[in-house]
């Protein structure tokens, strides 16, 4: 945009005009959802089951409703592989401060199993005014302490270019973890200094520590636990929405006899269960009574449950019925959570 001020006493006056804006953010999401107990299906159909506010990942049509958006699935079985890419544990920590040129800004740790920080910074405006709004520069540097010793300088930042709305990025830190004792460390000291002057007529420039992430590096690969990983940049995403997936549920046990596809039982069933997901209600009722992690199993021992009179109410349930509209539909089954001790 060019604007023309007028000059005194009716001169021709001076054309003014703005450079672009040049720093805008990128803000990223990582997440981890746990879903369930382990082990489970896992996602019904891939991207497909997925959902941002409602708003599925991917269409059926094959075509992404987001972009960038990197998922990792992990069903919940004993010994399965940390997730790639979310191998780190994040804790976030609110700062909200103004950082002024006079006056740092430091914020503790005492979280001591921590690897890392990541800092985020703020600029909300940017810019110098020299017959318009043009491009300039802020400087500011990071300082760490560990324990009782001196502060650390991690170097100088500098921000160039120009921004007349919210600018935010992050710096990424190693904590170390001996001090000059050789102590492990109790706790750490982040300053955050402001190296430019404040703004003034001509200068004008801002600078918040907004938040602090705390990085563990333990490697976790939450046995038995059904993960769900999302990482994903904002272009699109307005704010962390609301996740939701269609799942197949736990794996149970059911008659050896049973085959999913057909939804038949074949010959004589000999006692023995297989490994299967179901939405039979006497194979739930079976792991509800008898599972030792997340049923009665510490109390109740399957030979104290009449298994044969559960398989005849099996197949009653798995039996074929009219639904009304034409098709057929199993007599009863049961898709639903059990979130709560009380249901």
């Amino acid at each position: 945009m060019t604007n023309y001020v007028a000059g005194a006493g009716g001169s021709k006056g001076n054309k003014q005009s703005n450079d672009e804006n040049t720093l805008f953010s990128i803000a990223s999401l990582q997440v981890l959802d746990l879903i369930s107990e382990g082990q489970i299906g896992g996602l019904v159909d891939g991207a497909k089951s997925i959902y941002f506010d409602d708003v599925p990942l991917q269409n059926q049509s094959g075509s992404f409703n987001y972009d960038n958006v990197y998922v990792k699935e992990a069903r919940g079985t004993p010994f399965q592989d940390t997730m790639q890419g979310f191998e780190s544990t994040v804790i976030p920590v609110e700062v909200g401060a103004e950082v002024k040129h006079d006056y740092p800004v430091v914020r503790s740790i005492t979280e001591t199993n921590i690897d890392k920080v990541r800092c985020g910074i703020s600029i909300p405006y940017l810019y110098r005014v020299d017959n318009g709004l043009k491009k300039t520069s802020i400087e500011f540097k990071f300082e760490i302490a560990i324990n009782n010793d001196d502060f650390v300088d991690y170097g100088t930042k500098k921000v160039e270019g120009k921004t007349s709305s919210q600018y935010q990025r992050s710096y990424t830190f190693e904590l170390p973890q001996k001090d000059s004792k050789g102590k492990a460390p109790e706790r750490w000291l982040i300053r955050l200094t402001k190296l430019s002057p404040e703004a003034d007529d001509d200068y004008v420039a801002a600078l918040s520590f907004t938040t602090m992430f705390l990085i563990s590096e333990t490697k976790l690969n939450y046995p038995n636990s059904a993960i769900i990983g999302i990482s994903a940049t904002a272009e699109n995403l307005s704010n962390i929405p609301a996740r939701s997936y269609i799942v197949d549920g736990l794996y149970l046990q059911v008659p050896s006899n049973y085959d999913k596809a057909s939804n038949t039982y074949t010959g004589v069933w000999d006692g023995t269960f297989k490994l299967e997901v179901s939405d039979n209600p006497a194979w739930i009722l079976y792991g509800l009574l008898t599972n030792p992690r997340w049923g009665l199993g510490q109390f109740i021992k399957p030979e104290q449950v009449n298994k044969a009179k559960l398989y005849e109410i099996g197949r009653y349930c798995d039996e074929l019925v009219d639904d009304g509209f034409g098709k057929k539909e199993k007599r009863f089954s049961i898709n639903t959570q059990v979130t709560e001790r009380s249901e």
